[in-house]
């Protein structure tokens, strides 16, 4: 699910650790794109995705653009 379908589910707004936490992954996971020479070309809330159930803590970064 990406974060801004959970951000509807859950009245309009993170929690501020959660956004920190959700923050943290995605620039870590940039971090290590960049460290391999790659370049994420659409970073926005509709291509960041977390995991469900036992996954719930896991960030994904989708759609690398062209």
């Amino acid at each position: 699910m990406n974060i801004e379908k959970l951000r509807e589910l859950l009245g309009g707004k993170f929690k501020q650790s959660s956004a920190f936490y959700i923050a943290g992954e995605v620039l870590n996971a940039l971090a290590e794109l960049h460290k391999h020479g790659f370049v994420h070309r659409d970073v926005k809330p509709t291509n960041i995705c977390v995991g469900v159930g036992a996954q719930s803590t896991r960030v994904y970064l989708v759609d690398y653009g062209r």
